[in-house]
C-alpha cells in the first residue's frame, strides 16, 4: 500500500493543524491577559482620577471659605461642588476610611469655626493625611 503525494500532504496538514490551533490559542491567551491587566490600571487610573477630583473640590472649597472678598455665586458654586464630591467620597474612599472621616468633619464643621484660620488649616492638613494613601500617585489603588 503506497501513499501518493496527495494522502502525504494532507496527513501532514492534518497534524499542523491542531498544532497550529494551538499556537494561536496561546497567542489569544497572551493578548487577554494582556487587555486584563491594562483594565485593571485603566481603572485604577479612573478612580484616582476621581479620588482626586474630590480633593480638589475640596481645595477649591476651602479656598472660598479662606477668602474675604469673595462673590456669592463663586462661594455657592465651590459649596456645591464641595457637597457633591463630599457625597462621592462615600463610594470612592469607603465610609469609615481615614479621608472620609477627614471630610467628613470638615463638612459637618460650623460656619463660624471655617472662617478661624486656624481651624481650617487643620480641618485641611487632617484631608491631606487622610487622603495620602489615596491620592499616592506611585501607589495607585
Amino acid at each position: 500500500m503506497s501513499l501518493t503525494i496527495v494522502e502525504c500532504i494532507q496527513g501532514i496538514l492534518a497534524s499542523v493543524t491542531p498544532i497550529c490551533v494551538v499556537i494561536i490559542a496561546y497567542f489569544q491567551l497572551e493578548t487577554n491577559k494582556n487587555q486584563l491587566k491594562t483594565n485593571k490600571h485603566k481603572l485604577s487610573l479612573d478612580l484616582y482620577n476621581r479620588r482626586f477630583a474630590v480633593y480638589e473640590k475640596t481645595l477649591l472649597y476651602f479656598g472660598a471659605c479662606y477668602q474675604v472678598s469673595i462673590e456669592q455665586k463663586d462661594f455657592v458654586k465651590a459649596t456645591q461642588d464641595f457637597y457633591t464630591a463630599y457625597n462621592e467620597a462615600y463610594f470612592l474612599f469607603g465610609h469609615d476610611s481615614k479621608a472620609y472621616k477627614a471630610l467628613t468633619d470638615f463638612h459637618n464643621a460650623q460656619p463660624a469655626s471655617v472662617k478661624d484660620v486656624h481651624v481650617l488649616h487643620a480641618l485641611m492638613d487632617n484631608i491631606k493625611i487622610g487622603m495620602e494613601e489615596w491620592l499616592n500617585f506611585g501607589e495607585i489603588k
